[in-house]
């Protein structure tokens, strides 16, 4: 009897580990791959005291000093940041932050992201399910291009092509 119930544990061990690996291992790829988000093209996006008729596009990017994709992230958004520095009317650019104000402010300045507005906010309020997540609006406030999880080197491509 007392095998059984060694031979029993084990089994509950192994199974335990297996679906805990699983679990883990789908949460990290859904930050990693780009999926069906709410944030279709065409969607109307509204933020209070933003004029999108400033620029033909502007750039929402919405990240977290917490996500591991962010901060992977941030590198680019510190070159567009630095683009966007170079010429400033080729489009707005907006972050958008579930943390508080002094993590996004700690976040944004470690890697060099100038936006024109911090915005401190939950991204679901802006029909983002996943982050990061980049936006392009058009100067009607119209999602014209969304990705979620990292840019592949053409998509950074495609995207600054995007902001002029």
């Amino acid at each position: 009897m007392k095998k059984l119930e060694v031979f029993t544990y084990l089994c509950l061990i192994a199974v335990s580990c297996i679906a805990g690996f699983v679990l883990v291992r789908e949460s990290v790829e859904r930050g990693h791959r780009s999926g069906p988000q709410s944030l279709a093209e065409g969607k109307q996006l509204r933020f209070s005291g933003v004029n999108w008729q400033k620029t033909k596009h502007s750039l929402v990017v919405v990240a977290s000093s917490h996500c591991h994709w962010c901060q992977a992230s941030a590198p680019f958004y510190g070159k567009v940041s630095s683009i966007h520095a170079a010429n400033r009317s080729a489009f707005q650019f907006f972050v958008i932050s579930p943390d508080s104000r002094a993590d996004s402010d700690a976040f944004i300045g470690e890697h060099g992201i100038a936006a024109d507005q911090l915005i401190s906010a939950s991204p679901s309020s802006f029909g983002v399910r996943a982050i990061p997540t980049v936006i392009v609006v058009d100067s009607n406030g119209r999602v014209v291009y969304a990705h979620t999880g990292l840019l592949s080197d053409g998509d950074q491509k495609r995207l600054l092509g995007m902001l002029g």
